[in-house]
């Protein structure tokens, strides 16, 4: 298998991602390069008042119990020994965080 359709799958995943926050009237952008040259890191930039949001975007065929873990909650708080904590949210719900006007609920994550 060629590395081609991984590589896909991400961009996909990282224009509808910025699609969405761009949606809601939140300023998003692909990082270009990203992973390929230092000083472009992460995959996806989000504008927020409080400071720009660095986010990575891993698409796989499965993350099994991530999604068991996190089941109806609202959030899922990861921890490896002697790491920081790590938050797994649905984006959906970042995004309403990250939102500072009228929930449009009709607008939903296409990826």
């Amino acid at each position: 298998m060629s590395g081609a359709s991984p590589k896909r799958k991400g961009d996909r995943l990282e224009r509808a991602v910025v699609n969405l926050f761009r949606a809601h009237d939140i300023d998003a952008h692909r990082v270009p390069l990203s992973g390929s040259v230092k000083g472009y890191p992460g995959d996806v930039v989000v504008k927020l008042p409080q400071g720009d949001l660095c986010l990575e975007c891993k698409s796989r065929k499965e993350f099994k119990t991530i999604y068991s873990w996190l089941g109806e909650k609202d959030g899922l708080i990861l921890k490896g020994d002697r790491q920081p904590a790590l938050v797994v949210l649905r984006l959906e719900d970042l995004l309403k965080l990250s939102y500072r006007g009228t929930w449009d609920e009709s607008v939903g994550f296409q990826g």
